[in-house]
C-alpha cells in the first residue's frame, strides 16, 4: 500500500493566527504520538500569507487516514478550532516511492 499525503491549506480569521497556531501544534503532537499510521505532520506558515496555515501529513496507507478523522483527539480539534477558521482546501497525495 501507499503512504498518503494530507496538504490542507487553513484561512484563519483576522485575530485568530496565535490561538490557530497553538493549537495546531497540540494537534499535531497528539497525531504523532496517538497515531502509530502518522508518520509526519509539518506546519507552515509564510510572512506574506499573514491568515494561511498550510499542514504536511504523511500516513502509512488510506486506512491511517480514516483512523485518523475518527480518533476522540481529531474531533476536539474540529470543535476547538471551527470558529478560528474562514475556509480550508484539502488536497489529498499518494506519495510515489
Amino acid at each position: 500500500m501507499s503512504k498518503i499525503a494530507l496538504v490542507p491549506l487553513f484561512k484563519i480569521r483576522d485575530g485568530q493566527m496565535d490561538a490557530f497556531l497553538a493549537r495546531i501544534r497540540q494537534h499535531r503532537d497528539n497525531c504523532l504520538k496517538l497515531e502509530p499510521g502518522c508518520r509526519y505532520f509539518d506546519v507552515m506558515v509564510d510572512e506574506e500569507k499573514p491568515n494561511e496555515v498550510l499542514l504536511y501529513e504523511v500516513y502509512d496507507d488510506a486506512e491511517a487516514v480514516t483512523a485518523h478523522r475518527q480518533y476522540p483527539h481529531f474531533a476536539s480539534f474540529k470543535q476547538d478550532t471551527g470558529p478560528m477558521i474562514e475556509s480550508v482546501e484539502l488536497a489529498t497525495w499518494t506519495i510515489a516511492d
